[in-house]
């Protein structure tokens, strides 16, 4: 490469990480904004710190020390935001309890497959857009039907004969299923929640509500589902701080986590050995997309 070929080419490069640079440090100071349009970028601070991690390599390796340094600040601030509140792994021994959250069931015979072949304890399903369907008459043998007063807001299932379960009103025509059981160490409430619907102000108006009904309990609270918000936003961390609990599932569980912000989680206390799966269209033969 001639010396203007090398000049022009060097010059791209510290245009393309001024650009990296300066849009990271957009996204990450933007992010401790309180409004809706602040925290959408909040979203994507794993994403950014994947990117800001790959930018402090190749300028380390490249000697590029004022790019490598503010880079290495970026990625710092990042970090300490999203390693707060979840863990990168799960690193939680064999779980005894499993969960299946299913937003919505359109083929109902397909449900039934996935559910024999996983064999969940606790199954969520959020919405059923099917015609003909009575989860009643469908479900196998072994799962118990928990009562939902209307069929296409959804139901649960329980391998377990339930306690007692029901539905919490969050307001603003937001439910959440629930049911309690035993587990092996103590009876234990699971909470479904699906947020998918909502945006920042009114999730944290349900989180808000939700945190009534834990705190009523006497006995440990497992809450799992779509939050619709990341871990670290401000309303679920407030949530998880408060009652004390922890994000079961770690950010690397789930390849899809890579690219799109995580949404679905199980908030459980530390010693909880829970996992859970997601039911998705044509993705259900891989674990690294379904697993949450």
């Amino acid at each position: 490469m001639g010396y203007l070929a090398n000049k022009k080419h060097q010059a791209h490069i510290n245009t393309f990480l001024k650009i990296v640079i300066i849009f990271s440090a957009i996204i990450t100071f933007a992010s401790f904004g309180k409004n809706i349009f602040l925290q959408a970028f909040n979203e994507y601070r794993w994403q950014i710190l994947l990117l800001l991690s790959l930018i402090f390599i190749y300028t380390l390796f490249r000697r590029f020390y004022l790019y490598m340094i503010f880079s290495f600040l970026l990625l710092s601030i990042n970090f300490f935001a999203v390693s707060s509140v979840t863990d990168f792994y799960n690193q939680q021994q064999p779980s005894s309890t499993k969960v299946l959250f299913v937003s919505k069931v359109t083929d109902t015979s397909h449900l039934f497959d996935v559910i024999s072949q996983q064999m969940p304890d606790i199954i969520a399903v959020s919405k059923v857009d099917a015609p003909y369907f009575s989860a009643q008459e469908a479900i196998p043998e072994q799962y118990n039907f928990l009562h939902s007063p209307d069929m296409s807001g959804g139901f649960m299932l329980s391998r377990t004969d339930a306690i007692f379960s029901g539905r919490i009103n969050l307001g603003t025509k937001v439910f959440a299923s629930f049911v309690k059981i035993q587990t092996d160490s103590s009876p234990t409430t699971f909470v479904a929640v699906d947020f998918s619907h909502l945006n920042i102000l009114q999730i944290e108006q349900a989180l808000n509500a939700l945190s009534s009904f834990v705190a009523e309990q006497d006995d440990p609270v497992v809450v799992f589902g779509n939050f619709n918000t990341v871990a670290w936003s401000r309303p679920l961390s407030k949530f998880i701080s408060k009652h004390n609990l922890v994000v079961k599932n770690g950010l690397c569980d789930n390849v899809r986590n890579i690219f799109i912000p995580q949404k679905h989680y199980i908030l459980a206390y530390e010693k909880s050995k829970i996992s859970g799966k997601i039911m998705l269209p044509y993705l259900n033969s891989f674990s690294l997309f379904t697993r949450f």
